[in-house]
């Protein structure tokens, strides 16, 4: 069954039809923040209805405007939450909280959560079903900001799409899309960076991190500071062994340490030709003569001493 994305069925231009297609993408994907963006009220409420029984997440049912079916909601809801029962007999707090999370993870019922009593735990437990359902809205029961933006950001690197990021604002947003662009080495996800302090260009950072973690040269050509360009070159460059990605770098000492590193990898010395700097351009042939144990190659150095001493 091929499930609806939220951004298709918002590109239909028949409020009906695209009312359906957002109730069928949330109960597919139980997706509560999907239910969200129905506008027909009766369909919204059944589909809140559905996604709550479906994750057992009485929190839910609280969005649905016709009272009788809110309290028609929270009755299906107790009734589906039937995991923890298990776990109510067992006297000791640690071990009883232990038996609530492994019941949440194994049936993804949200509510289990709400009865755990350590901090950590309960936490832990709310992003464990968050990630196990796909739907960040059940990090809203998280209180702590920082362990909330991490419950969203492990949805959203679970997703490997940008939805999960937008309900997060400015660096933890930025941080968020960073991650997802890397995961999935897209730098077009880059664009959405926007962030901007004294210390970091959030925008470079997305396209140096695409770069280096999937190996993308060509990503480093849109970081905007020259040397973290040509840092982030050397070092795709010399992971990649790719003398083309060396090309491209502006300052001669990085290009030079980049030809070098190919050099010492490759065991062609003729690589150590292209580094300019003359004292990296002798230390590159010094290491690879030493390295291969062959005279031969110290011969490529310019510096007499150092050529003695090869």
């Amino acid at each position: 069954l091929r499930i609806p994305s939220t951004q298709t069925c918002l590109g239909i231009a028949d409020i009906t039809l695209r009312d359906n297609c957002l109730h069928d993408a949330a109960i597919l994907t139980k997706e509560g923040a999907v239910c969200d963006q129905i506008q027909g009220v009766s369909l919204k409420d059944d589909c809140f209805l559905k996604v709550a029984v479906e994750q057992v997440n009485s929190k839910l049912c609280n969005s649905i405007a016709s009272t009788p079916l809110k309290a028609s909601c929270i009755a299906q809801v107790k009734t589906a939450a039937t995991s923890s029962a298990n776990c109510a007999g067992i006297a000791e707090f640690s071990l009883r909280d232990d038996c609530l999370l492994t019941a949440a993870k194994n049936t993804l019922q949200t509510d289990v959560c709400g009865n755990i009593i350590n901090d950590a735990k309960r936490v832990t437990c709310y992003t464990e079903v968050a990630v196990g359902v796909g739907d960040v809205g059940i990090c809203d029961n998280i209180v702590d900001v920082d362990s909330k933006q991490e419950c969203i950001q492990k949805v959203a690197d679970k997703k490997g799409t940008l939805d999960a990021c937008n309900v997060l604002s400015g660096v933890p947003h930025d941080e968020c899309v960073i991650s997802i662009a890397a995961q999935t080495g897209n730098t077009e996800f880059c664009l959405f960076v926007t962030s901007f302090t004294s210390t970091v260009n959030y925008s470079d950072e997305c396209y140096d991190t695409v770069a280096r973690d999937t190996n993308q040269s060509s990503a480093c050509l849109n970081v905007q500071d020259a040397e973290d360009q040509d840092l982030c070159l050397g070092a795709v460059g010399s992971v990649t062994l790719n003398t083309g990605a060396c090309q491209y770098i502006v300052d001669e000492s990085i290009q030079s340490e980049c030809y070098s590193a190919i050099a010492l990898a490759t065991g062609e010395e003729t690589v150590c030709e292209f580094a300019e700097d003359k004292e990296i351009h002798d230390a590159c042939y010094k290491a690879l003569g030493l390295k291969e144990e062959d005279l031969v190659l110290c011969e490529g150095i310019l510096n007499n001493y150092t050529r003695d001493t090869c």
